[in-house]
């Protein structure tokens, strides 16, 4: 179940060549559940939002935008 809001954190991360361990580190998540959340099998919090916001340097209100979009 693929989303708007997975395919475009997968789109940010890939193209700064971030690996996905990395951000689930600084979300303080496991591996798998943030690929989980990148292919829409399940939904971030909020605040995880916002920090990956920050991490992929994309506009925070953006990624919110589509984040609540998304209803998994």
């Amino acid at each position: 179940m693929s989303t708007i809001f997975g395919n475009k954190i997968r789109a940010f991360r890939e193209a700064k060549q971030i690996p996905q361990r990395q951000l689930a580190s600084a979300l303080e998540i496991d591996t798998a559940t943030y690929c989980k959340i990148e292919k829409g099998d399940r939904r971030a919090k909020r605040e995880q939002v916002i920090v990956l916001a920050d991490l992929l340097e994309v506009d925070s209100k953006e990624l919110i935008c589509l984040w609540s979009a998304d209803k998994v």
